[in-house]
């Protein structure tokens, strides 16, 4: 379609802001005596759309307008009551304009034969009494006595008098497009002056010209941001409305709390947040507070809370959604997730109340067991996770049962610049987020400092009391096939699980401007973005949670052996502890441990009756070691699915290969075992304490044998053979 006349697209962008606040002020009004201040605002906002649809002839949003500005002037004359069934028919008038400004929007006209509005101007005229006077434009406007009202014309109307608002020469429209273009042009300036202060040294970098241009390019630079700051007021102004309908529909009262809508955010980011929220209030209502009934019983009033508020934090911008409703049922969680598959019993019953609380951020998690249009279908909360994440940000969900629940969003407060951790390796430069960066460990240097250590060559760093998990950048990379043995761990934080991020060298934490990948690179898992240096190299931007997503990354925590244990002739042995049933421990000697691996379970396949997997160019059986122990529970094991990550721990049996598939993976223990009892337990050697605690000792042996696994030859050999012919 043609451009939209300027005219038209200023009546549009100024009647969907007044339309918002109508909202807002319809859902105030109902059920009470109308305020008249509210409900002239109202008036007037109506009144100022018809008027305007005259002038530019959209007949269809003229006569709607106007038969909704006839409902008001009845209230507002009458001073009666706003029912809900008047509210809901004046929401209902705020949509269907809505829908026809977006068909002017589009096409350059009002006609849209898809909606129907005969019904609803039937509805709008039948509540307005016959006999009623109608009220002409200078009367529905007139000021009341003692107060200034601002005219109220056409805009651009033949004769009309212009729009006049407090302080309407402080602000101007400017289209989005030009700020977009101005902070890519602010950006440029920026990578210039880095080039031009990283290539001076000495007096030249202390120059008076130079120094004056870097604090004139920082300046330009927080100007042009600030140009694209809005107020997160502006995506709140719909959730009043979607409360209220949300709540009528479940039959639940709700009043809504907002505070710190005046925090300003990057406006992408405004953009990029609207869905999480708009499903954490969904989630809220829907969820989290009880029926009026089930409230009462339990000593709450009737009416829920639910609040948004918004602070700044540390540089970033913190968004909270909570409710006063019932919590999260931490019992209920974990029965839905077992059920679900997301999770196995004994896992599940072994991890944290904190920790149950994380799993509603699953992929396909739901507690609701009838899906309907609001929930059920198990798509929500991760997407609200993945969404945040993608901006740099992190969810955090604070819950007690039967007095609710907090979920905090933690964003930056634009994309456009970021604050980074630069490193190298093997020649290269990436730049990791400062937010996931939480401390930098250079091994084998230090009072107590410990070197890396290797697992049958996984890497792996004793770090205050807990194991470790390392991924070197260089290997995953593929910039070269094993860890160094210098080099600085960096730690860094990716939904939760702490790993290290092995590095060769970190240069400095800096500003940079951040350059979107292209349409080639922009799936790949491990960037977030480019920018492009000082010396005018480019630098990729790494994405800490695509890099945990995938190496198959788990959280690992664990005692650790103390310091300083005194040397004994006794003979010290070496275990792998993992994780059983109930919270239980289990070892394994690590002298048979030909390595640990991290394994989404759709690389299981079937053979021959068992389970077997592709595993380094050759066909490794698997046993599901707690499949195959004594079973002393009597609840049920649920099976692994595809999307389960399996804890591999790969041994030598028979000649071949064996994985054993165990529990989380705790700690490698080394230490002269003073306390052995034998088990009653099939499949277990003994008992023993290792590090204070009661350790089963695995029988692998028996295990694998109770797997009755099928029988693999030796690797097949190649016989070539050759025809007369040579062929």
């Amino acid at each position: 379609m043609a451009e939209l006349d300027p005219i038209v697209r200023e009546f549009l962008a100024e009647s969907q802001e007044n339309l918002e606040q109508v909202d807002r002020d319809l859902v105030s009004l109902e059920g009470g005596p109308a305020d008249p201040g509210v409900l002239d605002r109202v008036f007037r906002a109506i009144h100022t759309i018809k008027g305007t649809c005259g002038f530019l002839q959209f007949s269809r949003l003229e006569a709607l307008s106007h038969a909704g500005e006839s409902l008001l002037g009845h209230l507002r004359d009458s001073g009666g009551t706003i029912t809900p069934e008047i509210s809901s028919v004046l929401m209902e008038t705020v949509d269907a304009l809505r829908s026809l400004m977006a068909t002017i929007e589009s096409t350059g006209s009002d006609e849209n034969p898809g909606l129907e509005l005969d019904d609803l101007m039937r509805r709008l005229e039948g509540m307005v009494p016959k006999d009623r006077p109608e009220s002409t434009a200078p009367e529905a406007a007139r000021p009341e006595a003692g107060r200034e009202t601002p005219e109220e014309g056409v805009a651009g109307g033949p004769g009309a008098a212009p729009v006049v608002r407090p302080g309407a020469d402080s602000f101007v429209r400017v289209d989005v497009r030009v700020l977009d273009r101005l902070m890519d042009l602010a950006g440029e300036l920026v990578l210039v002056r880095n080039q031009l202060v990283g290539r001076e040294t000495g007096a030249a970098r202390r120059s008076p010209s130079l120094q004056q241009l870097d604090g004139i390019v920082g300046e330009l630079q927080d100007a042009v941001m600030r140009t694209r700051l809005q107020p997160v007021s502006r995506i709140w102004g719909r959730f009043p409305r979607l409360v209220r309908d949300l709540a009528a529909e479940c039959g639940k009262v709700v009043r809504l709390r907002m505070e710190g809508g005046s925090t300003e955010l990057d406006r992408s980011l405004i953009e990029a947040i609207r869905d999480p929220l708009t499903h954490l209030v969904r989630n809220a209502v829907d969820h989290g507070i009880e029926a009026p009934d089930e409230r009462l019983a339990r000593g709450k009033p009737a009416e829920g809370l639910l609040w948004l508020s918004a602070y700044h934090e540390a540089g970033k911008v913190v968004i909270e959604v909570g409710d006063d409703g019932s919590g999260i049922d931490t019992a209920a969680v974990l029965e839905r997730a077992v059920e679900r598959g997301i999770v196995t019993r004994e896992a599940g019953e072994s991890l944290a109340p904190g920790e149950l609380v994380q799993l509603i951020f699953m992929a396909g998690f739901t507690t609701t067991r009838a899906v309907s249009h609001l929930s059920g279908r198990g798509v929500g909360l991760d997407v609200v996770r993945t969404n945040i994440e993608r901006l740099n940000g992190s969810v955090e969900v604070e819950s007690k049962p039967g007095e609710g629940t907090v979920f905090r969003l933690t964003i930056p407060l634009t994309l456009a610049i970021l604050q980074v951790m630069v490193v190298g390796c093997e020649g290269y430069r990436f730049a990791i987020p400062q937010v996931t960066v939480r401390e930098m460990i250079r091994p084998g240097t230090g009072g107590n400092a410990s070197p890396i250590e290797r697992v049958h060559g996984a890497p792996v760093y004793r770090l205050r009391g807990r194991l470790l998990t390392l991924v070197d950048l260089g290997t995953e990379l593929g910039l070269r096939e094993s860890v160094g043995e210098e080099g600085v761990i960096v730690v860094v934080e990716a939904d939760g699980n702490e790993f290290g991020l092995v590095v060769d060298e970190v240069f400095d934490t800096q500003e940079i401007v951040v350059k979107p990948l292209g349409r080639l690179l922009e799936r790949m898992a491990v960037y977030a973005g480019a920018t492009i240096m000082g010396d005018g190299r480019v630098a990729l931007i790494l994405d800490v949670p695509g890099l945990a997503q995938r190496t198959n990354l788990v959280s690992e925590e664990a005692p650790l052996p103390v310091a300083g244990e005194e040397e004994s002739d006794e003979v010290i042995e070496s275990w792998l502890v993992f994780q059983s049933p109930d919270d239980g421990r289990m070892a394994v000697p690590l002298e048979r441990v030909v390595r640990l691996e991290h394994l989404p379970g759709r690389t299981v396949e079937h053979l021959g009756g068992g389970r077997a997997i592709q595993y380094r160019g050759d066909i490794v059986p698997l046993v599901f070691v707690f499949d195959h122990l004594e079973e002393r529970r009597k609840v049920k094991r649920v099976e692994y699915d595809g999307e389960t990550v399996l804890n591999l721990v790969v041994f030598e049996h028979g000649g071949g290969t064996v994985g054993l598939v165990v529990g989380r993976v705790l700690d490698i223990v080394e230490e002269t075992v003073a306390v052995r009892r034998p088990s009653s337990r099939s499949g277990i050697v003994e008992c023993a304490v290792l590090r204070d605690r009661l350790t089963e000792i695995l029988d692998v042996d028996h295990v694998v044998r109770a797997a009755e696994l099928p029988v693999l030859g030796p690797p097949a050999e190649v016989l070539v053979v050759r025809d007369e012919e040579g062929a």
